[in-house]
């Protein structure tokens, strides 16, 4: 599941070596990353935000890479998981400007 590398990238920005721990400080059950990895349960939008603040990154970064797992286990449309190849530094680098032109102009 491509929601592994957040997972995974969430250890060492919140200081600990597990799942279980990531969970605890997270506030989460202490299956729910497990359920996340393995497509039995998917990341809400709500949370995808707080990973992405945590990680410094765009948050439709994360809420893609969500989806296109949702498709891989679900067999449907792969809208989601092309779009998320399809999302590299250069867009990622893009986002961040415009977002901050946005904050820099008065915007939300």
């Amino acid at each position: 599941m491509r929601v592994s590398k957040y997972l995974d990238a969430l250890r060492p920005r919140l200081g600990v070596i597990n799942d279980r721990e990531v969970a605890k400080v997270m506030g989460w059950s202490h299956s729910v990353p497990s359920h996340w990895r393995t497509g039995r349960m998917f990341m809400t939008n709500a949370i995808a935000g707080q990973v992405a603040e945590l990680l410094d990154i765009p948050v439709i970064e994360i809420i893609a890479a969500v989806e296109a797992d949702r498709e891989e286990v679900s067999g449907k449309s792969l809208f989601w998981t092309c779009f998320f190849q399809k999302i590299d530094s250069e867009f990622v680098e893009k986002v961040r400007e415009c977002l901050d032109d946005n904050v820099l102009a008065g915007g939300a």
